[in-house]
């Protein structure tokens, strides 16, 4: 079997890798002209997709970082706290530096 996938984003790069981890061949078109400004952008990721992308993708442990929690508060007074998640301290999401993540799958594929 044979996919194209079109354009250079995130998902086809991880669509791109998954479908080769699975032996289907898989060509990615794109214009190389284009560049992106998103050298400091960064994503998060859920604990699930993150465990995916370790089991499936690649391992992404080096470029991310954890949030245990996330507080919001009153714009009022920051002693008033709305929203508390994470209160058990287990991992809510990830962080990932977006331009690393792009390079990574790159050099992968």
């Amino acid at each position: 079997m044979n996919v194209c996938l079109i354009g250079n984003s995130l998902t086809n790069l991880v669509l791109a890798k998954v479908l080769a981890n699975k032996n289907i061949k898989t060509t990615i078109f794109y214009d190389s002209n284009k560049k992106g400004n998103f050298f400091s952008r960064t994503i998060g990721i859920t604990k699930n997709n993150y465990d995916f992308f370790i089991d499936q993708v690649l391992d992404i442990k080096k470029i991310s970082w954890p949030i245990n929690s996330i507080k919001v508060f009153n714009e009022l007074s920051l002693e008033d706290e709305i929203l508390n998640f994470g209160i058990d301290n287990s991992k809510l999401f990830l962080l990932v530096k977006y331009n690393e993540l792009l390079v990574m799958l790159n050099k992968n594929l």
